[in-house]
């Protein structure tokens, strides 16, 4: 599932995947998740990312408009 939306202040993009999630705390951080911070980041914005083993992943981003 996706969503995307905002308001006059700032953007905002959901993602939500039902699939196997990993354990973030304990997974290697690779390109494709240091990429999605750094770029999230270089707009003043703001990404959580959060998983759970066999209940999917979600990723948000809010990047200001301003």
């Amino acid at each position: 599932m996706c969503r995307f939306g905002g308001d006059a202040d700032q953007i905002k993009l959901i993602v939500n995947d039902f699939g196997e999630g990993f354990d973030f705390g304990a997974t290697v951080r690779g390109v494709g998740i240091t990429s999605m911070h750094e770029r999230v980041k270089a707009l003043q914005g703001h990404l959580t990312i959060h998983s759970h083993r066999r209940r999917g992943t979600s990723i948000r981003a809010r990047v200001p408009l301003a």
